[in-house]
């Protein structure tokens, strides 16, 4: 009992991290026109998304508005091209997408021809975001303080 009472005292001073909230993940399929695999990420600051399989379309990166409203596009990252941010691809391969204040992301067939787009989906409450900038990325982290002279 009292050394649940002390890790409690510590947890409310900000001495002992709270526990990780779970990652979430998903896997779908896209085979059509306005077909749609979603991920909730209400409580996630990036997601990553991997389209794989064999398809000709338009899998186009979305995010989802906390009120439910109509999704708008997403510019994200991709490691294999360091800076470069797209919100739509027509290949495989994988992004980070910035989801920090939104409901939902989502991967949307916007146009098809063929095939099957499997999608998927992980996102995480990570505290640092990697976002693509011009010229290369930036890192922050939640608690550190940006040193902005470089950029």
């Amino acid at each position: 009992m009292r050394q649940q009472v002390i890790g409690l005292v510590l947890l409310a001073c900000g001495l002992v991290a709270a526990p990780a909230a779970a990652q979430q993940s998903t896997r779908g399929q896209l085979t059509a026109a306005a077909t749609v695999v979603q991920l909730d990420t209400s409580s996630a600051s990036t997601a990553s998304i991997t389209v794989s399989g064999t398809y000709v379309g338009t899998v186009t990166f979305e995010l989802v508005p906390p009120n439910g409203g109509a999704a708008v596009a997403v510019d994200c990252a991709t490691p294999d091209d360091p800076g470069t941010a797209v919100n739509a691809t027509t290949s495989t391969g994988s992004w980070a997408c910035p989801t920090a204040g939104y409901r939902a992301v989502q991967a949307r067939m916007s146009a098809y021809t063929s095939g099957t787009a499997t999608i998927d989906m992980l996102a995480s409450p990570a505290a640092g975001q990697t976002v693509a900038a011009g010229a290369g990325t930036v890192t922050a982290n939640a608690g550190t303080n940006l040193n902005t002279s470089a950029l």
